[in-house]
């Protein structure tokens, strides 16, 4: 029995299941850096928009701050211009609520200073505020004493000198909130497109790196399984010319295919022992033709001498001879049947063994490609994560916009009870001429409010814009996980039609080393029957035993005619 090892490439140990953790560690990757990269920027524009958020909070309540303090200069001309008590009383009512609100805006407003820049100029609002309501008192103290000239003439100079500083100030402290609003917008503008940026990078370099392992996948496993089980189905269909695939793969890929053409080479060995026979055999039915011939001429010779014997000894020693032939035959035959057997049982052993370990390799294969696909699975449901996270960005910033709305529609109010003031003080002549100026300029205000709250708006719009088209990319990284998870899948289903082939290929080759046990078993009873028919051959050469002495005289003939036999 010849025997052929399974070769081995020591310089190639990468095996199918390093492959298969190197594939889904690279598909982990991916989504790992996809959140990084999320993650620090929804950090970003978290930051900014919380301080967007206090910025604009700030700018309405500085906003609010100078409105309540051009209304409380408006209501003390108004006092002023009251003809009665009650009308006084009235006016004074509405100057503390007008002071209350002024009170509640600063309590909000002041938690909201944080550096030493916005303490000082919270210190000058303050400082103004205090002055000017200075000024009030002391124009109503003069319009309780009587001295009404004096108190227009406080409420025409000092009153509105303090009023003047105080919105002044308060404009550059908006100016400054103004800038750092503008500021903040930018940063958010400018996170969103670094982060379109990254996303449009990581999309490209994650669908190359998936389309380079798949093409890996393909090459290093998927095209070499096929040629392997190619040369197995040729095999199986007595092709020996077949060439087997390099052993130059993987570790379990290497190992079958030495495996198979171990037993190619097997069955090639046994085909060669088969013509061996075959020749011989040839050989032998030469030499029974030379035997023949020789026994013609033995019967020519002796023709004359046996004729009174002719018919029993003729018949004796013909059926003596028959009968060793056939069981020298049988017995030949029966031997050379039992070693072919035997070698065909050994080699359709080794194909049964190969074919198991082949089926074996082909269901770890499938386990491995099977996780591959459920990690895919895992970074589609990451994507969805992320996307989730920028909608809820969005909510924000359309709550932003609802704030700046709210701004514009207090905005209009003012516009619209500064045109009533104008109203009233034209009504009033020259007794309402101060309260036009005022009147003028709280409408000056609200169109600068106006201005500023459509500019905060159409930056808020580019926000949603920004996420929106976040949401978009996020929606295509997921797209692209989800086709990398079918070809997943695609693979673990090539994976089990091999192993289904694998396994037919095994249940054949059990069902053919089946068969050659059973051919085994017959021709041991072959080789038997040899045994049982000897002793019928002993008596009949007993009987021709009898027709030796008449028989003597042909020693001579006989003798030439077994020399020509031992030439042949």
């Amino acid at each position: 029995m010849v025997s052929f090892p399974i070769l081995r490439d020591d310089h190639y140990d990468l095996g199918f299941r390093t492959f298969v953790i190197g594939f889904t560690a690279s598909l982990l990757c991916i989504p790992f850096a996809f959140g990084c990269v999320s993650a620090f920027q929804f950090g970003t524009i978290d930051s900014s928009s919380r301080s967007l958020v206090r910025e604009i909070e700030v700018v309405r309540l500085l906003g609010t701050m100078k409105q309540l303090t051009q209304e409380l200069r408006a209501l003390d001309h108004l006092a002023h211009a009251a003809s009665t008590d009650r009308a006084r009383r009235d006016e004074a009512a509405r100057t503390a609520q007008v002071r209350d609100a002024f009170t509640r805006a600063w309590s909000a407003y002041a938690p909201t200073v944080r550096t030493a820049d916005e303490r000082k100029r919270a210190q000058g609002l303050w400082e103004a505020w205090q002055h000017f309501l200075t000024a009030e008192a002391e124009a109503a103290a003069l319009d309780r004493a009587g001295e009404r000239d004096l108190a227009e003439t406080v409420l025409m100079t000092v009153s509105q000198a303090d009023a003047a500083a105080f919105t002044q100030t308060a404009d550059a402290v908006l100016s400054d909130h103004e800038a750092g609003i503008t500021a903040l917008i930018d940063a958010v503008e400018a996170a969103g497109t670094t982060y379109r940026l990254a996303l449009a990078i990581g999309s490209w370099g994650a669908a190359l790196a998936a389309l380079g392992l798949m093409r890996l996948a393909l090459r290093r496993v998927a095209h070499p399984m096929t040629a392997l089980a190619s040369a197995l189905q040729r095999l199986a269909d007595n092709d020996l010319t077949v060439s087997i695939p390099s052993t130059s793969r993987p570790a379990e890929l290497g190992v079958m295919a030495a495996a198979t053409r171990a037993v190619q080479e097997t069955l090639r060995h046994a085909g060669r022992r088969d013509a061996e026979a075959a020749r011989l055999q040839s050989q032998g039915e030469k030499r029974r033709i030379v035997v023949e011939e020789a026994t013609v001429r033995v019967e020519s010779a002796i023709a004359g001498i046996v004729e009174t014997v002719s018919s029993s000894a003729a018949a004796l020693r013909g059926t003596a001879d028959g009968v060793g032939r056939s069981i020298c035959e049988t017995a030949r035959r029966s031997t050379m049947m039992n070693a072919l057997l035997a070698q065909t049982r050994s080699s359709v052993r080794r194909v049964a063994d190969s074919a198991g370990a082949l089926g074996a390799a082909v269901g770890e294969v499938g386990a491995q490609a099977e996780a591959a696909a459920t990690l895919a699975e895992t970074a589609a449901a990451e994507a969805e994560q992320s996307t989730a996270r920028v909608r809820a960005l969005s909510g924000v910033a359309d709550r932003i916009g609802d704030g700046v709305r709210l701004l514009a529609k207090v905005t209009a109010q003012t516009d619209l009870l500064a045109l009533n003031a104008t109203i009233e003080a034209a009504r009033a002549g020259d007794a309402g001429r101060g309260f036009a100026v005022v009147a003028s300029e709280v409408k000056a205000l609200a169109a600068q409010t106006k201005d500023a709250t459509d500019t905060i708006g159409q930056h808020v719009a580019e926000i949603r814009g920004s996420t929106a088209e976040a949401v978009l990319a996020i929606a295509g990284v997921a797209a692209r996980i989800e086709g990398m998870s079918r070809a997943a899948r695609a693979i673990v289903d090539a994976v089990a039609r091999q192993g289904a082939a694998a396994r037919e290929i095994a249940q054949s080759i059990a069902a053919a080393a089946d068969g050659t046990d059973q051919l085994d078993t017959d021709s041991a009873g072959v080789a038997d029957t040899p045994e049982t028919v000897d002793p019928a051959a002993t008596a009949v050469l007993t009987a021709a035993e009898s027709l030796t002495q008449d028989a003597a005289r042909l020693g001579d003939e006989i003798a030439g005619i077994l020399e020509s036999l031992r030439a042949a």
